[in-house]
């Protein structure tokens, strides 16, 4: 990892997981499906993603300076943006002991870092009251050809309808809402729209060519020398 941060091109090395140790086929499976849901949602593949990363100091300072308190670390340090190298690995089973991580801990830790990183649970819910008006609509259509050939029930199919279009209507509010909230809640986290890499110096645009804006390594120490 050294050797590959100290050419200066990626100042995230990571290691990434070849392919999983030995555990049953429920975790297997579960963390599949975690993986693809996530990806769908948010947009990262963390899809083999370890903790074991070497951070420039750059990247250490962005992070601690993030607002937010509850952080997902894998998902925080794809999300920052910025170039990254991978080492392959495999981990190897474990010899001794048990996993400390239950069934329970990885799925309260899985609604987590989908909640964090994504409003797709609350947009859900508008979809869902869209498609039961869409049902209601067409089973409205259906109901009234029946009645006029003659061949619906008295009573009955109006029930019918009413149930579904005032759920439908409710759960499609609730969606509304829900996408005001997921707004709400995107910005308290008050995550930065961008961060900036590098600052590069500029020559004076008003008459004097001469002059340039210090740079940030003019700033600052060199990056052997934060690690000293």
């Amino acid at each position: 990892m050294l050797d590959i941060w100290d050419k200066g091109k990626t100042p995230i090395v990571e290691g990434v997981k070849r392919k999983r140790q030995h555990e049953s086929t429920l975790k297997r499976v579960g963390a599949t499906l975690y993986y693809r849901i996530f990806k769908l949602s948010s947009g990262l593949d963390m899809q083999g993603a370890s903790d074991f990363k070497l951070l420039d100091r750059r990247v250490i300072d962005h992070y601690i300076n993030l607002p937010e308190t509850t952080r997902y670390f894998r998902g925080l340090t794809a999300w920052m943006g910025f170039d990254s190298a991978a080492i392959e690995f495999e981990p190897p089973n474990r010899e001794v002991g048990m996993s400390g991580w239950s069934i329970r801990n990885l799925l309260a830790l899985a609604r987590t870092t989908i909640i964090s990183f994504s409003s797709l649970p609350l947009r859900i819910v508008t979809w869902l009251g869209v498609i039961g008006l869409i049902f209601s609509l067409g089973l409205t259509i259906q109901t009234l050809w029946y009645k006029w050939m003659g061949y619906a029930e008295e009573g009955f199919p109006t029930v019918i309808l009413l149930i579904l279009g005032m759920g439908s209507m409710i759960l499609f509010g609730l969606g509304l809402i829900g996408e005001y909230i997921g707004e709400i809640y995107r910005e308290v986290k008050r995550r930065p729209s961008y961060i900036v890499s590098d600052i590069r110096s500029t020559s004076d645009r008003g008459g004097n060519p001469g002059s340039e804006q210090p740079t940030d390594t003019q700033l600052a120490s060199s990056r052997d020398e934060d690690y000293e």
